[in-house]
């Protein structure tokens, strides 16, 4: 790779490889710049998302690499792996969408780490005691949110990046 690619590719959040599943060379040039990215992604400590997306699912008579070889790459290399067709625009947004959300997952755990707060998955919180040693449940009031800067920014973050992955509409 050239300097300026180089640069380039540092500077992204998420990187996204394509290849044809019709053709098994493409494949390979995909995981020798695939592998090159994960070098990269190693080496320092930025967020960054990988992607491996097979292209041209739509050619099912002439595929050359299975879903299977794809997606365990993908695995053995971190990466999210999803299988679309451009040419019919089948599971393409879904694709746009899982990258959105991803991104906005790894930067919301980002900054919660990097201000201090602890990481709560929005599905397994718990109801949190309050000063009292009672439960609080639904809302908390503007007063007890306001008094604590750091429940405040959690809230905060909370409300702006939820969200849910389109990862298990990969699933077959």
């Amino acid at each position: 790779m050239n300097g300026m690619l180089e640069i380039r590719i540092l500077d992204a959040d998420i990187y996204v490889v394509v290849y044809a599943v019709d053709g098994e060379a493409s494949f390979k040039v995909a995981k020798t710049i695939f592998r090159q990215l994960h070098e990269i992604k190693n080496s320092d400590n930025k967020l960054r998302l990988l992607y491996l997306v097979g292209n041209k699912t739509d050619l099912v008579r002439c595929r050359q690499v299975t879903t299977q070889r794809g997606r365990k790459f993908a695995v053995a290399n971190g990466a999210t792996f999803f299988e679309v067709s451009a040419a019919i625009n089948h599971l393409v947004d879904e694709l746009l969408v899982d990258m959105v959300v991803q991104w906005r997952k790894e930067i919301t755990r980002y900054e919660f780490t990097r201000i201090g707060l602890p990481l709560h998955d929005a599905v397994s919180e718990e109801p949190e005691a309050s000063a009292s040693g009672c439960e609080i449940h639904g809302r908390r009031s503007w007063a007890l949110t306001l008094s604590n800067p750091k429940d405040m920014l959690k809230r905060f973050f909370k409300q702006q990046f939820t969200a849910k992955s389109c990862t298990d509409l990969q699933k077959s």
